[in-house]
């Protein structure tokens, strides 16, 4: 059985017993994404590293609130 769930039969089945591996639209995405999100880990690492890494504190604590205030209404909006 593959990753993505799916079962690939190319060997045994009178083939010529090569090997197939299939990925999926979704797999191709998440590894994508995983090598970009890599990437910005590591530019954010040297940005610290090197002492000039700024954090714009006004842009966190707007994200903190609206975050909170989206969770808030999922909540509400899910009777809990």
């Amino acid at each position: 059985m593959e990753r993505d769930g799916r079962t690939s039969r190319t060997a045994g089945r009178g083939g010529a017993g090569s090997d197939q591996v299939e990925l999926s639209t979704l797999s191709r995405a998440l590894h994508s994404s995983a090598s970009s999100r890599s990437d910005r880990i590591d530019q954010l690492t040297s940005l610290y590293r090197t002492g000039q890494y700024q954090v714009d504190s006004a842009q966190v604590s707007h994200s903190m609130v609206s975050e909170a205030l989206q969770a808030s209404a999922a909540s509400a909006s899910a009777g809990t």
